[in-house]
């Protein structure tokens, strides 16, 4: 089935937000818009998605600790045309390193893709870690992991393992496992 999920979205303070498949079902889920905003400040919340064949992007605007994504996809290009290429070479995923006023957020945001398929990746310089575990990162032809707002500029320390990065990865400091693939 497909559904839609609207956009923005914000989460309470020191909470959790679970969105999950059923056992031997994928949703297809559109995001409206083509971009779920996960807005305001909240320390601590937490957001997973898991099982999902997502068309859009996630762009988180306000304080997040962590956005998990586990065996879902992030179709890169956040669509696809008709001829099966990406609609679009856009960011799967992006975390602002400010709020409107220019004050440091997400700091200790971590991103954990693992068993998943995404687009590029823009998460701060100064975030916590990013961690990629049995999954592909497709930088659609450019950068396929850097810090928010660049192609060319580290993003937080990754550790990756059994991971396929097709494109240029930018990392403050890196920690590979095993099986890692790097294509630029």
């Amino acid at each position: 089935r497909s559904h839609s999920l609207a956009s923005p979205l914000s989460l309470a303070d020191d909470a959790y937000l679970v969105i999950e498949a059923a056992d031997r079902k994928r949703p297809h889920v559109r995001i409206d818009g083509g971009e779920l905003q996960i807005t305001g400040n909240h320390p601590g919340s937490e957001l997973t998605l898991s099982g999902l064949l997502i068309e859009g992007a996630l762009h988180a605007t306000g304080e997040l600790q962590r956005l998990r994504l586990l065996h879902s996809t992030l179709v890169p290009g956040r669509a696809l045309r008709e001829d099966g290429a990406a609609a679009s070479a856009l960011p799967s995923v992006t975390v602002e390193a400010t709020d409107p006023g220019g004050a440091p957020i997400n700091g200790a945001f971590r991103l954990q893709v693992a068993f998943g398929i995404t687009g590029p990746l823009r998460v701060p310089h100064d975030a916590d870690s990013v961690v990629l575990l049995d999954s592909i990162v497709d930088g659609l032809g450019g950068s396929a992991i850097a810090a928010t707002g660049s192609d060319d500029q580290p993003a937080a320390p990754g550790t990756l393992e059994r991971v396929t990065v097709l494109g240029r990865s930018c990392f403050r400091k890196v920690v590979l496992g095993s099986e890692v693939v790097f294509t630029g």
